[in-house]
């Protein structure tokens, strides 16, 4: 078992971000598998460092 939170538990930690004129500016693309991270979902981010990751699913 891990004291780890789950990337769903991270993602669900409130986050204080700017608001932006262009929404695409919270994105950013992963160059391990190209997909598009939300820079607000500190989840989805953590999970995009580790090498050799799978895309997650699309929501």
């Amino acid at each position: 078992m891990s004291d780890k939170p789950s990337r769903e538990e991270l993602n669900a930690l409130p986050v204080e971000a700017p608001d932006l004129e262009d929404e695409t500016q919270h994105f950013y693309v992963c160059a391990d598998c190209g997909q598009a991270v939300d820079m607000r979902r500190l989840g989805d981010v953590l999970h995009h460092e580790d090498p050799g990751h799978e895309r997650l699913p699309e929501q």
